[in-house]
């Protein structure tokens, strides 16, 4: 019974109960629905996400098919660098695909020049915080795919040194050392 003077009202309590229930549908159709996990972005410090490098390769072994004719007049390192031209417009980035692009258009070009083309990756990787790091960690595993072996005498004297000194100079860099890891695993894989 209510306390004298104050009224009771039915249509109240079921409004009010129709509201519970609707709320306990939500959440077990939603789940558990509080603030804090509604947030999108998660402060993670700098250990937390060194633990949630994901460096893992999946083995792909379609390039080991021989190379045709239409393969002779493009190449993969082409189709890459024009993808990471619309990612990164930074100006690390086109300076270093201006002097990438030339060298890169066909295979032939790229066995070529070769020598060059391994020369400008290395030192535009190695230009103090440079934006372009991502694009060309993720350009040396396409060049690799298509050069094959022939990438071995410049991996073995200049890349790995570069990428080694990469992960020297950016330790405090977690997203840097996810790609520099996920290169290496290309690259060795």
């Amino acid at each position: 019974m209510p306390p004298p003077g104050k009224r009771r009202s039915v249509g109240a309590d079921t409004t009010k109960l129709q509201l519970q229930r609707t709320q306990a549908k939500r959440r077990k159709i939603n789940g558990n629905t509080n603030r804090k996990e509604q947030n999108r972005h998660v402060f993670a410090g700098f250990a937390e996400r060194i633990k949630t490098i994901n460096a893992t390769v999946t083995n792909n072994h379609e390039y080991l098919d021989t190379l045709s004719d239409e393969s002779l007049h493009t190449s993969y390192l082409l189709q890459e660098c024009r993808r990471w031209r619309l990612e990164n417009r930074t100006a690390d980035f086109d300076a270093a695909l201006r002097e990438l692009l030339p060298l890169v258009r066909t295979m032939p070009h790229i066995l070529h020049h070769l020598d060059k083309i391994c020369s400008i990756f290395v030192k535009h990787l190695r230009k103090e915080k440079s934006l372009a790091l991502e694009p060309l960690l993720g350009m040396l595993p396409v060049l690799a795919r298509d050069t094959r072996g022939e990438l071995m005498p410049y991996f073995v004297d200049t890349i790995f040194g570069t990428l080694v000194w990469l992960l020297e100079t950016r330790l405090e860099d977690p997203d840097a050392m996810e790609w520099i890891f996920q290169c290496m695993g290309y690259l060795f894989k």
